[in-house]
């Protein structure tokens, strides 16, 4: 049911985001509306070794990212990111199973591509109070950087353009994506194997390293200027696989493991 939830919003937001391209591109002044991100992260992972669906905080590692975000409108984008990360895991962390004979463990760092779009339901700039010949209220961006001819309500024309003064402002957005991600578990086991291994070759650990996923997440960003912004935000990444652990039918093979990132960021627009 995770899944599909994840699935659906995902295709939600692409969607939404294709749909702008065509019928709000055209006020958005290209040469301004590109940003490069640098991201701090807590690292956390859900699967076959920890105790909790939503965030251990035991084993909670770093990670950094590095995202580049593409406006299509000033409601919408589409970011490109590249993170890095660690996360762990124990039999240990659950109460019923400190004293197993295998005590199964692992430990791994981890790095991901992703593809995603952003929305932002109220926008990413005010409108402020100038419009187009066609009586449509404007961006600051394309107000004071494009060519278009400014207007009031009553469409009369307006002052010159470098008067025009930033606004700050909070902006909440929700995103969803694709991702793939590389990982190289280190597996291991504290005592002698009471528990059958799955197979040998996971006991070998001779499992897929390279892992897709789909990402939902969101956050609050906060224009400091016209080119400076800073936020917080999450990302919960599924992945259609049971091996980000390297382990599987040990332990919990019906449920695929999660990967989620949260933490801080700072925007730079160019």
């Amino acid at each position: 049911m995770r899944f599909i939830f994840l699935l659906l919003v995902t295709v939600i937001i692409l969607n939404n985001v294709n749909a702008q391209v065509g019928s709000e591109s055209q006020n958005l002044d290209s040469t301004l509306h590109s940003e490069i991100a640098f991201h701090l992260y807590g690292s956390n992972y859900q699967g076959d070794l920890v105790q909790t669906d939503i965030w251990y905080f035991p084993e909670t590692k770093l990670a950094l990212g590095i995202s580049y975000r593409l406006d299509v409108s000033n409601n919408f984008r589409v970011s490109a990111k590249l993170s890095g990360g660690s996360i762990a895991g124990t039999d240990k962390n659950f109460d019923d199973r400190k004293n197993l004979d295998d005590n199964l463990n692992f430990k791994s760092t981890y790095i991901y591509g992703g593809i995603s779009g952003e929305w932002y339901p109220w926008g990413r700039e005010k409108r402020i109070k100038y419009y187009n010949q066609n009586g449509e209220k404007l961006d600051y961006h394309y107000a004071r950087y494009s060519d278009t001819p400014l207007f009031n309500s009553k469409k009369e024309p307006m002052a010159e353009k470098s008067k025009l003064t930033f606004v700050r402002k909070w902006m909440p957005f929700a995103s969803g994506g694709l991702v793939i991600l590389y990982n190289n578990p280190t597996i291991g086991s504290n005592g002698p194997t009471a528990t059958p291994w799955e197979t040998l070759k996971e006991k070998n650990g001779d499992i897929p390293n390279v892992l897709l996923g789909i990402s939902i997440g969101g956050g609050l960003r906060y224009n400091i200027s016209e080119k400076y912004n800073v936020g917080a935000d999450f990302s919960l990444i599924y992945l259609f696989s049971d091996y980000a652990d390297g382990w599987s039918k040990v332990r919990d093979p019906q449920d695929p493991d999660w990967i989620t990132q949260a933490g801080l960021s700072f925007g730079y627009r160019f």
